[in-house]
């Protein structure tokens, strides 16, 4: 989907464990953290709605830290480290200043314990405390080292799946996609090898595998990785949970990818109904999944129907009065996007800015989702036609992409485009060309010349040089729409701007005998897979009338702008976009004889 966050399977840094092991009266502080440490892994325990049986569970963990417990041994610190990271699991997105509690007491305890450690396992708990303390380089060297000495320990342990996962996710963030494609690929070897993974961990395998298979544009292997994650989830003992709802979110993504929309908004609603069994109707995890559905909606052209349920997501969030700041500016940033989507421009406006105020007081500092919100508020100044004030936001942006992932980074490659544009518009050419080349030059080594990021930077490259009448742009528009082909085959709606962009070429080289056929081809592209009413519809039909009226064949092009204005109106398009239709729409008119009608249309204008 458009602007869907992918929704990764973090692994909630706890012991899971079985419920028949959780409830036996409190021993000793050694009989307990023995207790605990089962199977390391992923938190289903986090997601239980009863908010009674989420204390009881959470004083279990706790009451593992109290007490004097002498660390002598590596086991013996390895529990008390997996204790402390049982509670940090728990409260980690309710409390932050309990986490920061709790963080600190284990890594003092750390620090202080004279015990080199030598076992992977303690390795992989050591390695986690430094994800909570954010500081992802030093994990992910000493998940790796575990990984080297779990060759020689147990290569079949627990934790061993619980590295690979982590340096999966670790590699995901860095958009490092092939080192996160191999040990994605590793964790679900393991899982599917070790006799102590159970269905749920095969299941996440198959999800963040998925989830790095359809960023590098393979949408049909994630469906089918998704697929087989919900097979196995299904036969978990917590079948329905919060898990099986993320892996319906992931395939929708999938769906949407495919342009089987109906299929993917199927998918949401099961998602859904999942998450509403088990979750109180203002929690974050479910105002998400009506989120998804919305730009599931937009995706379709569907605006309308996609703002109602932003605005439904917002009006649940409300009625809780601790909504986490973050949680709520994702809401009035999805709720400003589909007002601009209706060409609501100072109301989306209003909704980014108090998006920006809560992420601004939820994150101290830089933070990605603020990178993301800025870029985003450019591009509705671009809509506004305030491009200074789109530079300055998408500059912000680029900034602070910069600092947060350095120069090799796909948020990076997509800030340098769009500030590119922006300069464009303000006559600023060679810089913006500069720029926009600089682009794709971050991009290709990082998702391969081949992927569909690179291929629409590459579009936008192209048609900038043909506004500079550079040769290039028609080899460089060949090229991606060639490669977004081999990715998507023949019929595929992504192909529109490339198709269009090649088309607008030819025509601005007098070839219009090769513009006619490309702007038909996409015509028949956006009949077959969009709404009836979408805009890339309305446009696909305005080029073509403006051909025939080039051609002189005015009949036709009367009846492409004709359908072209039932768009505009039931869209209830800005009034300077139908006005300039119908303006046309009377030339037309006038030149082909029918000049009553041309008067009489001329009076709507």
């Amino acid at each position: 989907m458009k602007k869907l966050n992918f929704i990764f399977l973090y692994m909630l840094s706890g012991v899971a464990l079985w419920l028949t092991t959780l409830v036996f009266p409190f021993q000793s502080t050694e009989e307990l953290i023995l207790k605990l440490r089962l199977n390391y892994k992923s938190v289903e325990l986090y997601f239980f709605s009863d908010k009674k049986q989420h204390e009881q569970l959470l004083a279990i963990y706790r009451a593992a830290l109290y007490g004097q417990l002498s660390i002598q041994t590596e086991q013996q610190l390895e529990r008390q480290l997996d204790a402390y990271l049982a509670v940090l699991g728990f409260v980690n997105t309710a409390d932050q200043l309990e986490v920061q509690r709790y963080l600190k007491k284990a890594l003092l305890l750390e620090q202080s314990s004279s015990i080199q450690p030598l076992s992977a396992p303690l390795m992989v708990s050591q390695a986690q405390l430094r994800l909570y303390a954010h500081q992802d380089a030093e994990a992910m060297r000493i998940f790796q080292l575990a990984l080297q000495r779990f060759e020689h320990q147990d290569a079949a342990h627990s934790k061993r799946g619980i590295a690979l996962e982590e340096l999966c996710n670790l590699h995901w963030q860095k958009a490092e996609f092939t080192l996160a494609m191999e040990r994605c690929k590793q964790s679900l070897k393991w899982s599917q090898s070790s006799k102590l993974a159970t269905t749920a961990d095969k299941a996440t395998s198959l999800h963040n595998l998925a989830l790095v298979e359809l960023q590098l544009s393979n949408a049909e292997t994630a469906k089918q990785l998704f697929l087989q994650a919900i097979e196995q989830r299904k036969s978990s003992p917590t079948a329905v949970s919060l898990e099986q709802a993320n892996h319906l979110q992931g395939l929708a993504s999938a769906y949407a990818d495919l342009t089987e929309f109906k299929q993917a908004e199927q998918a949401l609603i099961q998602a859904l109904e999942i998450t509403e069994q088990v979750l109180p109707p203002n929690d974050s995890r479910l105002t998400q999944i009506i989120q998804n559905i919305s730009e599931n909606m937009a995706e379709q052209g569907q605006y309308s129907t996609a703002y109602k349920y932003s605005e439904y997501a917002l009006k649940l969030a409300s009625t809780d009065p601790n909504y986490a700041e973050a949680d709520l500016a994702s809401i009035y940033h999805q709720l400003a996007s589909r007002a601009q989507d209706l060409s609501l421009l100072s109301e989306a406006e209003e909704h980014y800015q108090s998006a920006l105020t809560l992420l601004r007081s939820a994150h101290n500092g830089d933070h990605q989702e603020v990178a993301t919100l800025l870029n985003n508020i450019g591009s509705l100044y671009s809509d506004k036609n305030d491009t200074e004030k789109s530079k300055h936001y998408h500059q912000q942006s680029l900034t602070m992409r910069l600092k947060l992932f350095g120069e090799r980074h796909p948020d990076v490659a997509m800030s340098q485009n769009n500030l590119a544009l922006v300069l464009d518009d303000l006559g600023d050419t060679a810089a913006a060309q500069k720029l926009l080349e600089q682009a794709v030059e971050t991009l290709r080594p990082i998702l391969g010349p081949t992927h569909l990021s690179v291929s629409t930077m590459e579009v936008n490259l192209g048609r900038m040089y043909k506004e500079l009448g550079d040769s290039r742009a028609e080899h460089l528009l060949k090229t991606a729409l060639v490669n977004q082909q081999n990715t998507l085959g023949s019929k595929h709606p992504k192909l529109l701007p490339t198709l269009v962009g090649l088309a607008d070429y030819y025509k601005d080289q007098n070839k219009l005998l090769d513009a006619e056929q490309l702007y038909h081809r996409a015509l028949t592209i956006a009949e077959t897979s969009l709404p009836p009413e979408h805009p890339d519809l309305a446009s696909c039909l305005y080029r073509l009338a403006r051909i025939y009226q080039l051609k002189q064949e005015y009949a036709k092009a009367e009846l492409f702008y004709l359908k072209e204005l039932r768009i505009l109106r039931h869209n209830k398009s800005p009034a300077e976009e139908i006005q300039g239709t119908l303006k046309r729409l009377v030339q037309v008119l006038k030149a082909s004889g029918k000049t009553a009608e041309a008067r009489k249309l001329q009076q709507e204008i």
